[in-house]
C-alpha cells in the first residue's frame, strides 16, 4: 500500500512542479491550460496524503489540477502548505460540491477553475472569500441554478467571472456590489429571463458583458457608473427580446457623446427567424426602441395563443418560445 501511495505522490510532484514564470495566461480571452492529474479514482485519499507531504513533495508548486476524479469536496485547509499556489482546477468531477471552507490560507491563489461538473447546482456565500488576490473564477458548464448574492464577497481584485453554460434563471442585483474590479462577465448559455437594471451599477471599469443565448424578453434601462474609464459592450445575441422599455435609452445617460459604446443582439429579437444583428448606440437608441415598441403588440398576440402557460412572459420556457416562433412565422 505504501509503495502505491509513494508512486501517486511522485506522479503528483512531477505533474505539479512549476515556476510562476511558466504560467502564461490571459485572464480574459485565453483558456488557461493547467497540468492535470487524471484517472485517479480515490482522490480524497490522494489529496489527504498531499496535505501531509514528505520532503520530496514540492511545496513551491504554483498550480495544480485534478480532473476526472471521484471527489466529494475539497478538504478543509488541504492546501495550507502550498503557499505559492496561484492556479487550481477541478474539472469533470461528478460528485463534487462547493463549500465555504475549501480555499483557506490560499493568499497567492489568482485563478480557480471548477467546470463541467453537473453536480454543482449553486455557488454558496463567500465560497472563496479568503482568496483576496483572486483575479479569475471559472465556474462554467456546471449545473448551477442559483448564485448567492454574497458568493463573491471579499474578492475585491476579481477581474473576470465565467458563469456561462449553467441553468441560472436570475441574478441578484447586489451580486457584484463589492467586486469593483470586474472587467468581463460571461453569462451566456443560461436561462436568465430578466436583468435587474441595478446589476452592473458598481462596475466602474466593466468592458464586456455576454448575455447571449438566454431567455431575456425585455430590456430595462441598465444603470452603469457615469463616465467609466473604458467603453463597454453588452451582447444579447439569441434572446427572445420583444420589447424595449421607453426609458431604456437612459442606459447611455452621462456617456461621452463620442462614445462607441454599444449593445448588440440578433436572432430571437422581434423577428426570431432573421439573422439581423441590431446594434444600439447612444445616437440611434430612440429609433431602435420605438421600432421594438411596435413589435411588442405581436409579442402579446403570440402570448395569447399560448395562454395555457402557467408562467408569466418574463419566465418564458423553451417550449413556449418554440410555439412563439411558429406563431411569428405565420403572422409576419
Amino acid at each position: 500500500m505504501w509503495n502505491k501511495l509513494f508512486t501517486i505522490l511522485a506522479i503528483i510532484a512531477m505533474a505539479t512542479v512549476s515556476h510562476s514564470a511558466d504560467l502564461k495566461c490571459n485572464w480574459i480571452d485565453e483558456f488557461c491550460t493547467l497540468p492535470t492529474i487524471t484517472g485517479v479514482t480515490n482522490a480524497n485519499e490522494v489529496i489527504n496524503v498531499v496535505s501531509k507531504p514528505a520532503n520530496y513533495v514540492n511545496t513551491a508548486t504554483t498550480f495544480m489540477s485534478f480532473n476526472y476524479t471521484v471527489i466529494y469536496k475539497i478538504p478543509v485547509n488541504v492546501f495550507n502548505i502550498f503557499k505559492n499556489l496561484n492556479s487550481f482546477g477541478l474539472n469533470y468531477c461528478p460528485k463534487l460540491t462547493l463549500t465555504t471552507d475549501a480555499f483557506i490560507n490560499c493568499d497567492a491563489l489568482k485563478y480557480i477553475q471548477i467546470s463541467y461538473t453537473a453536480n454543482i447546482t449553486y455557488v454558496p456565500e463567500g465560497f472563496a472569500q479568503k482568496c483576496v488576490n483572486l483575479l479569475g473564477v471559472r465556474l462554467d458548464y456546471n449545473g448551477i441554478d442559483y448564485v448567492d448574492k454574497n458568493a463573491f464577497k471579499g474578492l475585491s481584485k476579481l477581474q473576470v467571472i465565467w458563469l456561462n453554460g449553467n441553468r441560472i434563471t436570475c441574478l441578484h442585483p447586489d451580486l457584484f456590489q463589492n467586486t469593483l474590479a470586474i472587467q468581463v462577465l460571461y453569462l451566456q448559455f443560461n436561462k436568465i429571463t430578466a436583468i435587474d437594471q441595478n446589476l452592473f451599477r458598481n462596475l466602474r471599469i466593466i468592458t464586456s458583458v455576454n448575455l447571449s443565448n438566454n431567455l431575456i424578453t425585455h430590456l430595462p434601462p441598465l444603470i452603469f457608473p457615469a463616465n467609466p474609464l473604458q467603453q463597454f459592450l453588452i451582447v444579447f445575441y439569441i434572446n427572445p427580446i420583444a420589447a424595449i422599455k421607453p426609458d431604456f435609452c437612459n442606459t447611455f445617460a452621462n456617456r461621452p457623446s463620442t462614445s462607441l459604446d454599444s449593445i448588440k443582439f440578433q436572432s430571437g429579437s422581434c423577428f426570431p427567424t432573421s439573422n439581423t444583428v441590431y446594434t444600439i448606440t447612444k445616437q440611434n437608441c430612440q429609433t431602435v426602441a420605438s421600432y421594438f415598441q411596435g413589435c411588442y403588440s405581436k409579442w402579446t398576440s403570440a402570448m395569447s395563443v399560448v395562454a395555457q402557460c402557467e408562467m408569466p412572459p418574463m419566465c418564458i420556457s423553451p417550449e413556449l418560445y418554440m410555439k412563439f416562433l411558429e406563431f411569428m412565422k405565420t403572422n409576419p
